[in-house]
């Protein structure tokens, strides 16, 4: 420690060793002089005779405030060549002595520490994440209609464009042949199925193959569009569809051996078997199906249509063969296909 007297007030001053050959400031008058190189550093007292040097008297300023001495500390050392010292940083024109650092503040989203912010953004992140994986799974894993929007023909204009589907089925195959029971069991929901499917065929767009086949009635042959091979799913193809399935009605009792015959001879990847009772078709009708396509690797999907659901064993027909099932209300048909 370094004893020295104050070159103004003549008050004895105690400044530490690391200021020998620096700067001090009188805490009793405010004079800022040098500390001498040559001290004592064993406790001798310096006095003004030991070439210490006044440096800057405090003054009144002119306004009559009185400044507190560091700003112009830090000038005198900037300018005397002792900046190498830190005395010129800017820690001299920090708070005034007694006066507490500020806090920072912690950073906030919306009043909450960044944190708990972040922690709840994740939560919700995964509540929405999950509430979309719902959506998309279907609840029960089953297929059910799409009844947000439908396309006309041609895709109409305003309206949005589906992926490949009927009825909300999703049709992933290159090629897909409609077997529609004509039956009297179907006759109310038929002109809804025929459009379902006519909006089914437009769904497909050209790079896919389509045909449909109605189900024998009492032995009568077989009535499709094309009547010898699929199509493509063009517009074109699609209005002489609809033209030439326009007086197609439903009556009587119908036969699906016939029409699945003929569908298979076509070789599709999928058939898709639309029948209003679903709800009579057992394990006898199941092992028909199964029979006719023996070594085939088609797929076959099955609706039922009407308030009445399929049978356990006509939906277990699709998932035997790769397909999958639906039950479709006729309200819920008649609103798809309008």
């Amino acid at each position: 420690m370094i004893r020295l007297i104050c070159t103004n007030c003549q008050a004895e001053l105690q400044i530490d060793d690391a200021f020998a050959g620096g700067v001090c400031r009188c805490q009793h008058c405010g004079t800022i002089q040098t500390v001498p190189v040559a001290a004592d550093l064993t406790g001798a007292t310096v006095s003004q005779s030991d070439k210490t040097k006044t440096l800057f008297q405090r003054k009144t300023k002119s306004d009559g405030v009185q400044g507190s001495g560091l700003d112009q500390l830090a000038d005198i050392v900037a300018s005397s060549g002792l900046s190498g010292s830190g005395l010129s940083s800017g820690r001299l024109r920090a708070s005034p002595p007694g006066t507490a650092p500020a806090t920072p503040k912690p950073k906030t989203i919306i009043g909450m520490p960044m944190p708990v912010a972040a922690t709840i953004g994740a939560v919700v992140l995964v509540l929405i994440g999950l509430v979309v994986w719902l959506a998309l799974r279907g609840g029960n894993g089953q297929a059910s209609p799409d009844l947000g929007s439908t396309n006309g023909p041609n895709g109409t204009p305003g309206q949005t464009v589906q992926a490949p589907n009927l009825l909300g089925l999703p049709i992933n195959s290159a090629s897909v042949i409609y077997l529609l029971d004509r039956g009297g069991a179907t006759r109310q929901y038929f002109s809804a199925l025929k459009e379902a499917t006519y909006q089914s065929i437009a769904s497909l767009g050209p790079e896919r193959k389509f045909q449909v086949i109605f189900w024998s009635l009492d032995g009568t042959d077989v009535l499709s569009y094309p009547t010898s091979a699929m199509a493509y799913a063009t517009p074109e193809n699609l209005d002489a569809c609809r033209k030439a399935l326009d007086e197609v009605m439903a009556s009587g009792a119908s036969d699906v051996t016939p029409a699945l015959k003929a569908a298979l001879s076509r070789d599709p990847q999928l058939i898709v078997l639309a029948t209003g009772k679903g709800w009579d078709l057992g394990e006898d009708f199941s092992k028909t199906v199964m029979d006719l396509r023996a070594k085939s690797a088609v797929k076959i999907d099955t609706i039922s249509l009407g308030e009445s659901v399929g049978t356990a064993a006509y939906k277990d027909l699709a998932r035997r063969t790769g397909g999958r099932s639906l039950d479709v209300s006729g309200s819920t048909l008649r609103s798809v296909a309008r």
